[in-house]
């Protein structure tokens, strides 16, 4: 407590996770290329610092007075911060925050999330064609579904009520990634609760209330009452305006997304290729349990295709040609401002990205047997068969964020070119012209935009 600022905002905040969550530790790793965030009990959890550097960076492009409420440090001055916020523990299959809780437990969830590698996606490094190169890497996550709580106070001279509610409104908002990778889809979440209490320590009551306030996040916050969590991202999305779109497609003839080790099918013999599942927390009534090989399709496979059909069409629509005596970059446009790059030692975030898309129901994986062809005669070459398994479902709902401020200080012809690139990369996801995902060679991947009704 600050002795002149006797008005406590306190708020405890419950989030899952929407999609698979990157935060490192720093820590070297033999086996991995990163070790997670965790606990004293080898559980992920997410610092405090990275939630107020999240929060931060919004109220500081909102303008917001309390961007100036976390303190600072330089040589002639310094100031305390107004605004703590604890780290973020996980919950167990029961829905409890087990904090500091060394005991021994069987419980699937907290087993899961203490694996040195919960979930782990593969990736490739993409050279300045645009294409695959030699470098392999991989990423350890927390996975899709995991619970958190944190708890966040504000101290101040005066009742901040209406400013405290914008503040709390940001961690309904669908820039607020936690964890690196977000313009790849990774660290989304949503908000479960949040209940909030405002206390007047001058006040003889309400000093009784501080006092009774939990101490930790595993106690039940009884004195702390409920938000409206629709009005909450209603403002959020006012006072800080991005498009968000869901999109359900209907694929043509399957898709697979590579890199998956366990057969669908349940053959004897599985197949060579084998699409990407994870496992993914789920919940009903308040109670986890682990949905094991749940199909995905990351956010940054459909960002991939996605943009690079976008700059074909932004390159043709200004004319900017290959040329032999020009080196082709990839990326080297404008189409950069939306999708992000990096440069050297300078590097810019991405303005639109996809997020995770998982495949929970109503789906059937089939086993396809094909021959290896030799590329030279054409023909097939002897005792080279191989098979995949393929996905088919009834549709696949896809969902991009879009954040307009990268563009607004651009002159109105590129704006006009980019909008227009836009819409064709659009048009060609929604009609089956541009395929998402392993195999588009043979017919996978392409998908046509559901009719209403």
């Amino acid at each position: 407590m600050i002795p002149d600022q006797t008005f406590l905002h306190r708020a405890r905040v419950t989030i899952e996770l929407s999609s698979p969550m990157m935060l490192a530790s720093g820590q070297s790793q033999i086996a991995l290329d990163n070790d997670l965030m965790r606990d004293e009990n080898r559980r992920p959890m997410v610092p405090g610092t990275s939630i107020t550097g999240v929060l931060r960076h919004l109220l500081q492009r909102l303008g917001h007075p309390f961007s100036a409420k976390f303190g600072y440090a330089d040589e002639d001055n310094n100031h305390i911060s107004s605004i703590q916020i604890s780290s973020a523990q996980a919950h167990d299959a029961n829905n409890q925050v087990r904090e500091a809780d060394k005991t021994l437990t069987s419980d699937p969830v907290l087993s899961l999330l203490e694996q040195d590698a919960p979930i782990m996606r593969h990736g490739v490094a993409i050279n300045t064609r645009g294409v695959v190169d030699n470098d392999k890497f991989d990423r350890s996550l927390v996975p899709a579904g995991t619970r958190f709580t944190f708890e966040i106070s504000l101290w101040s001279k005066q009742s901040e009520a209406e400013q405290w509610r914008t503040l709390l409104s940001l961690f309904c908002h669908p820039l607020c990634c936690l964890g690196g990778g977000t313009r790849a889809g990774l660290g989304a979440f949503k908000v479960i609760t949040i209940n909030h209490v405002i206390l007047d320590l001058t006040q003889a009551n309400d000093a009784d209330v501080f006092r009774q306030l939990p101490k930790s996040l595993s106690s039940i916050a009884g004195a702390l009452q409920p938000l409206d969590l629709q009005d909450l991202t209603a403002l959020a999305r006012e006072i800080l305006p991005v498009t968000t779109q869901q999109i359900t497609l209907v694929p043509e003839n399957g898709w697979r997304v590579g890199g998956g080790s366990t057969s669908l099918t349940g053959l004897v013999k599985s197949s060579q290729l084998l699409p990407y599942t994870e496992t993914v927390i789920a919940w009903h009534n308040e109670k986890a349990s682990l949905k094991t090989q749940t199909l995905v399709m990351p956010g940054s496979s459909i960002k991939g295709a996605f943009s690079h059909r976008f700059e074909f069409h932004y390159r043709r629509l200004t004319q900017q040609w290959a040329q032999k005596d020009k080196q082709f970059t990839y990326r080297d446009t404008n189409t950069r401002q939306l999708f992000g790059w990096v440069d050297g030692e300078e590097s810019q975030k991405g303005h639109f990205w996809f997020n995770d898309s998982y495949v929970m129901s109503n789906v059937a994986v089939h086993h396809r047997t094909r021959n290896k062809i030799d590329r030279l005669t054409g023909g097939t070459i002897d005792k080279a068969l191989f098979s995949e398994e393929r996905v088919y479902n009834d549709s696949l709902t896809i969902e991009f964020i879009w954040d307009h401020q990268a563009l607004e200080e651009m002159e109105q012809g590129l704006k006009d070119d980019l909008h227009t690139a836009l819409d064709l990369t659009m048009r060609d996801l929604k009609t089956g012209r541009l395929a998402l995902g392993a195999g588009q060679n043979n017919g996978a991947g392409y998908f046509y935009e559901k009719e209403e009704g």
